[in-house]
This record gives structure tokens, sequence and C-alpha cells, in this order.
């Protein structure tokens, strides 16, 4: 049988989690309709979607139940190293993993390999060192783990530009020769030259470019299926939260609760809801109340996707810290205008007043829920609504994403 042309590792192909599993899926689904039938594979351990280019490792459910029995490892192992045990996206991965030896044998079938967040001891660095030593690697760079001794999110902390995760501070003491040795390892393995790194974040594209000696850094933005622009009546007030990953500190959720409670008040708007964490900001007793909200729950098919963003037309996204998140790309695909606070990774797409609104995060609350009142009722709105849809257009496609990826290969 001849090799596929790219082979995926990835935890998950869709589901709960955030981002990168589904922009993972994108990019397959893409490369799949590009390059022809049998030409990528991608091999996850846990299986949601019925598509003949997904494999799970193990047959049978074992590769869930294996990669969970992992991530519980590197939950307790986080526990018992972090000096902050709430802190989040911490990958241990020195333990080899149970399923390193066929994640080995699903790299040989692919003449070059994709992986992406490959935490939780999903894979071990061990494993991922033994792959490139001679496969042309893609590696994609959605957030700082590659560039850091663990963390996914820094916060912060610059230990890993400053003296390369020597002395990691979100480690007790006695354990900080893991972040190190990561560390090492990491860099050791960036820098060779069968291997590409590519980031949906102009940010962590430049900030790649100043850490690494490799040159084959990329960036390329993540992609989507655009359909048609679908007219919107902006006489209706209606505006979307999507509470994925409260848990995070990153995504700001007892700003956003707030902010919230004061746009209940306003008995003209239409507040919806979805994502796994829609009960942390929900009021008790909401239906009871009679109050102006729809909760969509967690959402998995792109037309409930489409129909949540066509219902909001105004997306409020409150996060600290992000890169390239899926929220704006998807809104503006879909016509929905972003209320962001400006920041590095907002200001990437987003232009204020043009395709989009940046608050200041130095703003109270009140002054924030002034300042989105005071956006909603804007007169230029529909137009601002065609800039973010044209903008999505030539920057988000799915098929601009997989020819830029199809590039890479050899």
């Amino acid at each position: 049988m001849n090799k596929y042309d790219l082979v995926g590792l990835i935890p998950k192909d869709k589901g709960k989690g955030g981002g990168a599993w589904l922009g993972t899926f994108r990019l397959f689904s893409g490369l799949n309709k590009l390059l022809g039938k049998d030409k990528v594979k991608l091999y996850v351990a846990i299986k949601n979607l019925n598509k003949n280019f997904i494999n799970t490792i193990y047959p049978f459910g074992i590769s869930k139940f294996v990669y969970l029995k992992m991530a519980l490892i590197s939950k307790i192992i986080n526990i018992l190293i972090l000096k902050n045990n709430s802190k989040s996206h911490f990958s241990f991965n020195l333990i080899p993993s149970l399923l390193d030896l066929k994640l080995y044998l699903a790299s040989k079938k692919g003449r070059n390999l994709y992986i992406h967040w490959i935490g939780n001891n999903f894979a071990s660095i061990w494993l991922i060192y033994v792959i490139t030593l001679r496969k042309n690697l893609l590696i994609k760079f959605a957030d700082y783990w590659w560039l850091t001794g663990g963390c996914h999110y820094p916060s912060n902390c610059n230990q890993f530009e400053r003296n390369q995760c020597i002395d990691c501070p979100a480690v007790k003491k006695n354990f900080r020769w893991i972040p190190q040795i990561l560390f090492k390892i990491k860099s050791h393995i960036l820098n060779k030259k069968n291997v590409n790194i590519i980031s949906p974040s102009k940010h962590l594209f430049n900030t790649s470019k100043k850490l690494t000696r490799n040159k084959k850094i990329f960036y390329i933005a993540n992609g989507m299926e655009i359909g048609d622009y679908i007219q919107r009546d902006y006489n209706k007030l209606s505006i979307g939260v999507i509470s994925q990953g409260f848990d995070d500190p990153r995504k700001n959720f007892r700003q956003v609760k707030n902010i919230i409670n004061l746009l209940l008040k306003e008995s003209e708007l239409t507040i919806n809801l979805c994502g796994n964490s829609t009960k942390m900001i929900l009021p008790i007793n909401y239906r009871k109340l009679k109050l102006n909200i729809n909760n969509f729950g967690f959402l998995k098919e792109e037309m409930k996707i489409k129909e949540f963003y066509y219902k909001s037309n105004y997306i409020l996204f409150l996060s600290k810290q992000d890169n390239s998140p899926n929220q704006i790309m998807e809104a503006m695909s879909n016509g929905s205008i972003i209320i962001a606070f400006d920041n590095y990774f907002t200001r990437e797409h987003i232009i204020n007043n043009h395709n989009g609104f940046l608050l200041s995060d130095s703003l109270s609350n009140y002054e924030l829920f002034l300042k989105i009142l005071e956006i909603i009722k804007n007169p230029h709105n529909k137009k601002i609504s065609m800039n973010a849809y044209e903008y999505s257009k030539s920057q988000f496609s799915e098929e601009m994403m997989a020819y830029e990826y199809s590039k890479l290969l050899k």
C-alpha cells in the first residue's frame, strides 16, 4: 500500500475542549478535498465524526480508555509538581505513553507527519524525538507549549525567553528539573532541518522566529468552509456568548458573567449562550424568571454552529490571552460582529469600527456595559457585518488553508 501524503496525530477529531481539535479536523477535511481520496489520514484516540480519513489508534474504544488514563496520570502528576494546582494546561510528557507504540506505527504510514495538541501524555516527548529523526514534520503552534518547559499559556511569565525554563516558577523547587529537560528536548526537536513550524497567530509566529534557529516557520491562518452571506435584521438586538472552557482563567469568566447580568436588564436585548460552560454564567431559575436568554448548549454540528451565529448579531469575546481563536474566525465568516478586548490576538484581524469593535480592558464592568449598548445601536452595523464577512473570505477559507499546508508536503 502506498503511504499517505500526510498523517496527523491528535487526541480528538472534534468535541469538547477548545478549538485545537476542530481546527485540525477542518485542515484534514480541506486537504482531503484538495489532494483526493486516501491521501491523508488523521489518527485520534477519541473519534466523534464518521469520516473516512479519520481512524482511531486502537479499535473497540481502547484508544479512548488509554488516552483518558494517560490524561488522568498527567493530572495527578501536575497536582504533585505544580505550586498552584489550579493552573491549567501544563503538560508533563516525560512518561512513555501507552499510546506511543501505536502512534509510532501510525506515523510510519505517512510521508509527512502533522502533530497538534499532544499534551496530557497523549504522546511522550521520547516518541516525538524518535519520529522526528527522519520524518518531514509539520508542528502546529497554536499555543506556547513547544517554546516552554510545559506551559501551554505562561500568563505573564517570560522565563522561557530569559533563562530557558531552568527555574520554572510554576513548578515546586524539587521538580524544576522536569521543565528544564522538556525545554531542552523540545528546543532540539524544533531546530531540526526536517521540522516545519506553522502558527495561525502572527504574534506566536513572530515569537517563534525570535526563539528558534529554524528558518522554516510559516504563518497560515486557520480556515473553514464559508457559505454565502445571509442578511440580518439589525433592528433586532441580539448578542452571543460562547462559554467554552470557562474553567480556564484566560477566558475571563467572572467579568463575562457580570456583564451578562447587566445586559439582562435590557428588555429589548436577546442573549444567546453556547458552549460547555453555560451553567457557569446562566442565572439560577432563568426559565422561571422568563429572562431573554436562549441556551444552545454544547454545539457539535456545523449547521447548529451557523444557526447560533446567525441568531447572534454580535459576539461578546472578552478573553484575556489567546492565539487566533476560532470564535473570531467563525463569527466573522458568518457575519456576526465581534466585540472584544483590544490586545495582540484580536488586533490581528479586527479593525475597530470597520469589521468589529475593540474595547479597552481597563474599563470597569459598568463602563463596558455602556460601551456595548452604544455599539449595538451603531447605525453602520450592517456595513460592519459585511466587512467582517468579506475579510473572512479573504483570510479564513478552508481551501486557502489546505493549499498553503500542501506546499509544505514532500
